[in-house]
């Protein structure tokens, strides 16, 4: 199936689905200090509800993609989604934190079919530079929900209490649902997928992991991809500490701080969706490569001062976060390009890469903070030091094979 056959309807419905996770846990955040004040936990036990969500998020990635490979993308995502739909409910009419918890970790189960499906379904639907477009609409995407996702959560708790936070999630899924039945049949392929079936399940995942470690370019670009989120969640879970504890700066810079980080970023994908065709996905990958390499001796050198200035922690941020949007999407196209075939199990191990790397980057960041900035600045310069020198030793070698 060519891209050609993808309206618009259907891209924003794939650009609505790979947001279905992020803004699931992005959504809920206003909420925390509510929800644990009604239960009687600590704001740190609180937190909890985000962290359920991810493990559960991550645990479903290579299970989700297996599945759609051997049955398909549109009986896996209506499980997935219905799923969701059940676990939101329960969420909602959770009368115990711990309940509450189980729920959230079968929110994130489901929630990964969202991720999962929508990128396996843009690479049965185009390649090449159609690829690299749509990969780099929804890595905006993500970017606008992780922005927008907090916004919404406020503004349902201005007008009713945290339950309905869960409510509006079932409303969001229902809409998915009705999007995906009117707009899609099944993308992948009918050989692929009797392939698959005629394997033992533990036989595909074999197969399929091999196959991935294999192709260099995919590895490659995964990891790529794995190592700019690390550096990214760092910012995530630094930036606030930073903002409060740090330059006594109130909580609503802490917001307006997100939206800035946030805002390079889309601006950086967006400028990708709109010149890739003109210079295609490895120049402009290159091209976000070259603004992470500007940005590491101003992180060197904020970390080198005992406490650097609000000012020039932001210019040592602003060229990481730029590269970010061109590394993310174009490194999702590259990975995904060589595997058609098992497009759903690359975009697994792709997801798994991310929130492998972006939970390591998050809990580093945590725990190496000392009241200071040097923590997240320093992962942050990490992440930089590690993606040139990926970048550099696997072009090199790609090169090299090619040639």
């Amino acid at each position: 199936m060519s891209s050609g056959h993808l309206s618009k309807a259907q891209v924003f419905s794939l650009c609505a689905l790979v947001c279905l996770a992020s803004s699931s846990i992005d959504i809920t955040i206003p909420a925390v200090p509510g929800i644990a004040s009604q239960f009687g936990v600590g704001q740190g036990q609180g937190q909890l509800l985000i962290a359920t969500y991810l493990i559960g998020f991550a645990i479903a990635q290579i299970p989700v993609g297996l599945m759609s490979d051997r049955y398909g993308r549109m009986p896996v995502l209506y499980a997935g989604l219905g799923f969701y739909l059940v676990s939101s409910w329960m969420a909602s009419q959770a009368d115990s934190f711990e309940t509450l918890l189980w729920a959230r970790f079968a929110q994130g189960l489901a929630g990964t079919t969202g991720a999962v499906i929508a990128r396996a379904i843009v690479r049965d639907c185009s390649d090449g530079i159609e690829l690299a477009k749509l990969t780099a609409m929804l890595v905006t995407s993500l970017a606008i929900a992780t922005l927008g996702a907090p916004l919404v959560g406020s503004m349902i708790l201005e007008y009713a209490t945290w339950p309905s936070i869960f409510l509006a999630n079932i409303v969001f899924a229902a809409l998915l649902v009705v999007c995906f039945s009117l707009l899609f049949k099944e993308t992948s392929s009918v050989g692929a997928r009797q392939k698959n079936r005629e394997q033992h399940i533990i036989q595909q995942l074999s197969q399929s992991a091999a196959i991935f470690i294999n192709t260099r370019q995919s590895l490659w670009a995964a990891t790529l991809v794995g190592c700019a989120f690390l550096g990214y969640m760092a910012i995530v879970g630094g930036l606030a500490s930073v903002v409060v504890d740090v330059y006594g700066m109130s909580s609503t810079i802490v917001g307006w701080s997100f939206a800035a980080a946030a805002f390079f970023y889309i601006v950086s994908s967006t400028f990708n969706r709109l010149t890739v065709s003109r210079h295609g996905p490895w120049r402009l990958l290159q091209w976000g490569m070259f603004f992470i390499m500007l940005g590491t001796p101003l992180l060197a050198w904020s970390l080198l001062l005992e406490k650097p200035s609000f000012g020039l922690i932001w210019l040592a941020l602003v060229p990481f976060l730029t590269g970010l949007g061109l590394v993310l999407a174009n490194g999702t196209a590259i990975a995904l390009q060589p595997l058609g075939h098992m497009a759903g199990f690359a975009a697994a191990m792709l997801g798994t890469a991310q929130i492998a790397c972006g939970a390591l980057g998050s809990f580093l960041a945590a725990q190496l903070y000392t009241g200071t900035a040097q923590a997240m600045l320093g992962m942050v310069a990490l992440a930089s030091v590690i993606l040139l020198v990926i970048y550099w030793l696997g072009k090199a070698s790609l090169e090299n094979k090619q040639a």
